[in-house]
């Protein structure tokens, strides 16, 4: 090859589908037609030898497949449909800034708005040029959440499997079996979830790989080579070749890093050998955001009660949340525990309808119960003694009733 091997044919390739996913954008249109002449800003040398030229083409045709845009030539312009599966809201915000984090509402099945954590534009980055991220944090810090919504955005249906309920490969590789098609029994391969999801070229998000029996997680590191890497999968009746789907996505969630677990709460963290972690770039670290919570809450509760639960600020002026985590992190505390989002979002769920002091008895009961009084306590030390969790918040006939309860709530804002 002469000095035009040197050339990102790829790369070209690239640009011409950022600028088509641009110019849709811009138009607030799928269906384009975009004269020759204005490709002509890309830079391809006169030496290209005719081998260059046909790969060029096979290159610019796969990536245009791959990004779902179907075109032909009609008197020196493209015709060109992109795919009702792209959403092209996330292709208007190629700038660097980082993605305002703010309720966006929802692009998966979920429906509680999602605030984006600042990590968001960087996954969905890297999930288009089909890395495997993987997102390692404390339970309910959001890492699922985030794969579903960027997946969801990239068009891509999601198969989200938790990997410690799986004890047989079988189940997730699949196996040749005996079934019978028009009357006749044949030998053919069934695949597995894994195998399936891929097939089918859906979003896979592959929770808790650190609490999976390592000889699984063994098993499945084929799974996670580069794309296109065609797989041969050994099953007990026969030998496999296997390529996933051009699609496919896979991700993953780790509550630990390779199973180093310093809080105690993780304890079927069994890890992971080297080779699996080196197969999933990024490695993302994820914790709780206060502010993205806070924003998601605000969907449900008034101002003073999300000053109560949230506000952020020096020990006398912090919030409820941000204050029970300080205790569970602090070394000289006995407060080993955690709490995740998920039971903060439920505090909004069911505010209107059971009350503050109800709500937040249900609260405090998802602490270990050691640790229940001390988490009453902090809650009591931002709002006074009134304001002690309680499953009777009105009703004076019935125990735990607290008298004068409903002019304090009033007062401060707490009944709307």
């Amino acid at each position: 090859m002469n000095d035009s091997s040197n050339i990102d044919l790829r790369n070209i390739s690239q640009q011409v589908v950022s600028f088509i996913y641009k110019k849709a954008v811009k138009q607030n249109s799928r269906i384009l037609k975009i004269p020759i002449v204005e490709f002509e800003w890309i830079k391809i040398p006169d030496n290209l030898n005719v081998n260059h030229v046909n790969f060029l083409r096979w290159t610019l045709k796969t990536y245009l497949q791959e990004a779902k845009i179907t075109f032909k030539i009609v008197n020196n312009s493209f015709d060109i449909i992109i795919d009702e599966s792209i959403n092209l809201k996330i292709f208007s915000e190629e700038k660097e800034e980082p993605i305002a984090v703010s309720p966006i509402g929802t692009f998966s099945n979920w429906k509680d708005p999602f605030s984006p954590p600042s990590y968001f534009k960087d996954l969905i980055y890297f999930l288009r040029q089909k890395e495997k991220p993987i997102l390692i944090g404390p339970k309910g810090c959001g890492k699922s959440r985030s794969l579903e919504e960027a997946m969801a955005i990239l068009g891509r249906k999601v198969y989200r499997i938790a990997l410690p309920q799986y004890r047989d490969p079988v189940e997730l590789i699949g196996d040749f079996q005996i079934v019978e098609e028009n009357g006749i029994p044949i030998t053919k391969f069934i695949g597995g979830v894994i195998t399936t999801a891929l097939q089918e070229g859906y979003g896979l998000i592959i929770d808790e790989i650190d609490s999976s029996p390592p000889h699984l997680v063994s098993c499945l590191q084929q799974f996670f080579e580069p794309y296109g890497t065609q797989i041969t999968i050994k099953t007990e009746s026969g030998i496999l070749n296997f390529s996933p789907h051009k699609d496919a996505l896979i991700a993953a969630t780790s509550n630990t890093w390779r199973g180093d677990d310093k809080t105690g709460e993780y304890s079927k963290a069994q890890g992971g050998d080297a080779s699996t972690w080196d197969r999933f770039f990024p490695k993302i670290d994820c914790d709780y955001d206060v502010k993205a919570e806070r924003l998601t809450l605000s969907n449900y509760l008034p101002q003073v009660v999300l000053d109560a639960l949230f506000e952020e600020g020096d020990a006398n002026h912090m919030g409820i949340i941000p204050s029970i985590r300080r205790s569970c992190k602090d070394p000289n505390s006995s407060m080993e525990d955690s709490i995740g989002f998920r039971s903060i979002l439920r505090i909004g769920h069911h505010w209107k309808k059971l009350g503050w002091h109800k709500i937040m008895y249900y609260f405090v009961n998802e602490f270990k119960e050691e640790n229940r009084e001390a988490v009453s306590k902090i809650i009591t030390n931002k709002l006074g003694r009134e304001f002690i969790p309680t499953r009777n918040d009105y009703d004076e006939s019935l125990p735990d009733y607290i008298p004068n309860l409903i002019p304090k709530l009033k007062e401060k804002g707490f009944i709307m």
